[in-house]
């Protein structure tokens, strides 16, 4: 998923989620953090369960935003990963490419 892709889904300037995810802006708003995990399709509780590590237990707040866009980073790459893949797979089967936006 390209920045402009997110930026469509979730509704955030592309400026703003470069800045989450590059680590610029150390500290975004729970309403960011929300929409950004919406537009990934991971819900808020997947999202806590995923930057603890675990079902329970408590972690500073700093700490899990900061494991919680990790966890972003990391799904969003999966999904790049993925879309290349089935690039490969509607080439070889003399399909186009699927449309997504470009890489800035």
């Amino acid at each position: 998923m390209s920045i402009r892709d997110a930026e469509r889904l979730c509704g955030l300037p592309a400026g703003t989620i470069s800045q989450i995810e590059t680590g610029v802006r150390a500290d975004p708003g729970f309403s960011s953090i929300a929409r950004i995990a919406k537009a990934i399709g991971l819900g808020l509780d997947d999202l806590v369960r995923r930057s603890e590590g675990k079902a329970g237990g408590a972690t500073s707040s700093k700490k899990g935003v900061a494991t919680a866009l990790a966890e972003i980073a990391k799904l969003r790459a999966e999904s790049e990963r993925a879309i290349e893949r089935l690039d490969l797979a509607a080439t070889a089967l003399g399909a186009r490419q699927i449309t997504r936006s470009p890489k800035k």
